[in-house]
């Protein structure tokens, strides 16, 4: 039985004007939570799984043409898994530089078009206890992404509404290691590089809120 709980991603923006023009300032902020509960075998037993993650993912930017904004953002987003004889808890940082391009259809109508390079940090710890003892590891990654994605925006009024597909092309390195809980010292795992060309592209809603003249 699999049973979950999601709160949509809200995204609040802030311009100085009710259009993307030259000069504006646009100011965001996101914000994800989710639960989910199910039941997974481990070979020996069936287990009950829950899962608990929440994504916040706040961005600057600055129209420097007409529809074409430049700007920082960041995210972090956190991920606890709880299960019968352990845990497991990724934590994962973002941050970078991202150009975003509105292509306008109509008045109230745009396409867009958002590409990024951002600096990836994560850090994944479990916890297992047996009859042996417990048992405690730690993994970090490090590298960086360039991602890019399409969407939508429909405009009223101050309210924007976007839906975007998040990672449909996405390059990324990272260098694993391990920090060994015995010795605690930390010893080099692999590097590895992903293309990601749209096999696991969510679809994003979004909301922008403008306040200005």
């Amino acid at each position: 039985m699999h049973k979950c709980l999601l709160l949509p991603v809200l995204f609040a923006g802030i311009t100085a004007n009710a259009q993307f023009e030259k000069g504006r300032v646009l100011l965001g902020l996101s914000f994800g939570l989710a639960r989910s509960e199910g039941e997974a075998n481990n070979g020996q037993r069936i287990e009950s799984i829950t899962n608990r993650t929440l994504s916040i993912a706040p961005a600057v930017g600055l129209f420097v043409r007409n529809n074409l904004a430049v700007g920082l953002h960041g995210t972090y987003t956190g991920l606890k898994t709880g299960y019968l004889n352990g845990s497991t808890r990724l934590r994962n940082y973002e941050a970078g530089f991202f150009v975003r391009r509105y292509v306008p259809v109509s008045s109230s109508f745009f396409l867009f078009a958002e590409g990024a390079l951002d600096y990836i940090a994560s850090r994944n710890e479990s916890v297992s206890v047996s009859p042996l003892g417990t048992f405690r590891s730690a993994i970090d990654d490090q590298g960086a992404r360039l991602a890019l994605y399409p969407g939508v925006a429909y405009v009223h009024r101050r309210i924007v509404l976007e839906a975007s597909l998040r990672n449909i092309v996405n390059m990324q390195y990272t260098s694993r290691s391990q920090k060994d809980a015995s010795t605690d010292r930390r010893r080099s795992i692999g590097n590895e590089f992903r293309l990601n060309l749209g096999n696991s592209a969510p679809l994003t809603l979004g909301i922008q809120v403008r306040i200005g003249r």
